[in-house]
């Protein structure tokens, strides 16, 4: 652990804009559960990245005397490096693993994909769509997702809020729409099959 003042600033300066990476990314895609020790190391090691790429304004900031001379530009560029640049890229980040160029990479690599689940995938694309679920017991639900839907992410187990039940057919068709129906909760462990339809 560092034992002195500067060591300890110069260690949150370089789990600050990781670590804020991190949360801004992981609102969007759900991440694998890592201990505390990798999560110290990723914070690093994109942090490394961060100051790489402001390399030129960090330089410049660092010159001695700048934080005088520029009173106003000192403060902006130290928030801009550390603050708004992770939110930036993660953002990049979040656009780029979905992207063609991303697909191509990991299979020409055999990386898996960063999203550690199927159910997180196919949820966070906010489709809307029918939904048919085949329970355990043999009963068929079925209902809307659409934008007042919900459904969970990982690592929580996996729930689904449909905003309007559904009518069905003797074979298994969806015929309407429930009258009053304010939509239902399904937990995934009750559910055998679940079924996606195009609106």
């Amino acid at each position: 652990m560092p034992t002195s003042l500067n060591a300890v600033v110069v260690l949150v300066l370089f789990i600050i804009p990781g670590f804020i990476f991190s949360r801004v990314f992981g609102f969007s895609v759900p991440l694998r559960t890592r201990d505390s020790t990798y999560m110290v190391l990723d914070s690093l090691a994109v942090s490394s990245v961060n100051y790489a790429f402001w390399s030129p304004l960090v330089l410049l900031l660092s010159r001695p005397g700048f934080s005088l001379n520029h009173p106003v530009w000192f403060p902006i560029g130290w928030f801009a490096i550390l603050f708004m640049s992770p939110v930036l890229l993660a953002a990049v980040a979040v656009r780029f693993i979905d992207s063609p160029r991303a697909k191509w990479l990991r299979r020409s690599l055999r990386m898996i994909h960063p999203i550690p689940k199927a159910w997180d995938h196919f949820f966070r694309q906010g489709k809307i769509c029918w939904v048919i679920a085949t329970m355990k017991d043999g009963r068929l639900v079925a209902g809307l997702f659409s934008t007042n839907s919900f459904a969970s992410s990982y690592p929580d187990e996996e729930d689904l809020y449909l905003e309007t039940l559904c009518t069905l057919s003797p074979d298994g068709k969806i015929t309407g729409i429930v009258e009053g129906s304010e939509g239902a909760i399904i937990r995934v462990v009750d559910v055998m099959l679940l079924e996606f339809y195009s609106s």
